[in-house]
């Protein structure tokens, strides 16, 4: 055989651009549009795992809530009324968004409060229990009476 052409590897070229630094640099524009993003999540004050409810929306809730409470069906009522008085809870101290109404009235047992105002709360949320899971009927003197008992909890006017 007499070939005399010469097998040669490809040749890099000239002034070619890595691509890496774009890599890193759009990597780094992600990273800094999550962290900015996030900052303003919490800045606007949107309700986090880490950020529970303040009592200032715990009032804006029940303020919407009374004025709705008769255009809503009992279960519907029975469910943002106990997110309103848990909402109320947390902020007080009483660990209340992940335990049932046994659970949060044995803490109501050992918490500050007034009894009075403890045995309402007790008493709302086992009604709201019954309400929003098993269907139970929601009357309209129990209605104002657990109105009563959240507002005395969020502190707002009567």
């Amino acid at each position: 055989m007499t070939d005399i052409r010469d097998i040669k590897g490809p040749l890099p070229l000239e002034g070619a651009p890595s691509p890496l630094p774009w890599l890193a640099g759009g990597a780094l524009l992600a990273v800094c549009g999550l962290a900015l993003w996030r900052h303003g999540r919490l800045r606007q004050g949107g309700q986090t795992a880490g950020r529970p409810m303040a009592l200032t929306d715990a009032r804006a809730a029940w303020k919407a809530l009374e004025a709705e409470a008769a255009s809503l069906d009992d279960r519907e009522f029975a469910f943002r009324l106990a997110a309103v008085v848990r909402a109320g809870l947390e902020v007080r101290g009483v660990a209340a968004t992940a335990r049932t109404a046994e659970e949060i009235t044995a803490g109501l047992a050992t918490s500050t409060f007034e009894p009075e105002l403890g045995r309402a709360l007790a008493t709302l949320l086992e009604r709201a229990e019954a309400a929003g899971y098993a269907g139970a009927a929601y009357g309209p003197g129990e209605r104002a009476a657990d109105l009563a008992a959240a507002r005395a909890l969020v502190g707002g006017r009567p």
